[in-house]
């Protein structure tokens, strides 16, 4: 899935950072190096953290070649790694439109909007803004799925944008989409579980992240389920049964998230 935490940057940062003067004694090699002239070379670029250097590459074959669906596809990989929404969302434009039934296109549009989404200021109209980013980062993704993209990987993160949107009964469409295309995958299961939490509906929810503990203990999900368990229990104020779950979680070292979790339910099962 999908990383948040990030903000926009506001131009490119190629074109708006100037090389500093150096003295003759500084190692200039890191500035003067040419950029990659093949779309493997800048891949390569790009996947070793220079995330920067690779979007310049992309840029400047983009200048002879703004049509080139190869490299708009990495221009939006490494304007979004580096932060630079503006940028990646161009490209993602450009490639829904000179490729139409290229899913990465639509993917791309779908993290863009999502982050778009995620970087909204708090107050009642930028709430709304978000809920609206969020509801296109998520059709972004059902038109990628539809196009043949990856039907589990854009199910998940329609799913995620819907329950941003607090679009519920579309959430869990998506989660059963994606259930579908990876039966009884923790994630998925998860994600299902905490849009029934917050949805108000936590005997499903529980449900969701029970299945997850007894069918796939050792995926990296249950740690998550197994602190959706002790939350569900709590919002069911089912004290006996919280208590036996806090105890038998406690006693498996359910993972530090869980171990968290149990600390503070400890409080409310006393």
């Amino acid at each position: 899935m999908p990383r948040t935490r990030l903000a926009i940057a506001a131009t490119l940062v190629i074109a708006t950072f100037p090389i500093p003067r150096m003295s003759p004694a500084q190692d200039t090699r890191p500035d003067t190096r040419p950029l990659p002239a093949t779309i493997t070379e800048a891949k390569a670029l790009l996947e070793s953290g220079d995330a920067h250097g690779a979007l310049a590459a992309a840029l400047k074959q983009l200048q002879r070649s703004p049509s080139d669906v190869e490299w708009n596809v990495l221009a939006c990989a490494a304007a979004f790694e580096a932060d630079d929404v503006r940028v990646a969302r161009h490209h993602a434009d450009v490639l829904t439109t000179v490729a139409p039934t290229d899913p990465r296109g639509f993917e791309w549009t779908g993290f863009v909007l999502y982050r778009m989404g995620e970087l909204e200021k708090d107050g009642s109209l930028a709430g709304m803004m978000a809920a609206a980013s969020f509801l296109d980062a998520a059709a972004a993704h059902a038109e990628a799925r539809r196009l043949g993209g990856d039907a589990y990987r854009n199910a998940c993160f329609e799913a995620e944008a819907l329950r941003r949107a607090k679009a519920w009964d579309r959430a869990k469409a998506a989660c059963e989409a994606a259930l579908a295309a990876k039966p009884k995958d923790g994630f998925a299961r998860t994600l299902f579980g905490r849009i029934c939490a917050e949805s108000g509906s936590p005997r499903e929810a529980l449900a969701a992240f029970e299945a997850v503990l007894s069918d796939s203990p050792g995926d990296p999900a249950a740690d998550d389920a197994a602190v959706g368990v002790i939350r569900s229990l709590l919002g069911l104020g089912d004290r006996p049964a919280l208590r036996k779950r806090f105890d038998e979680l406690t006693l498996a070292r359910r993972g530090r998230a869980a171990a968290n979790t149990c600390g503070w339910a400890d409080a409310e099962v006393q």
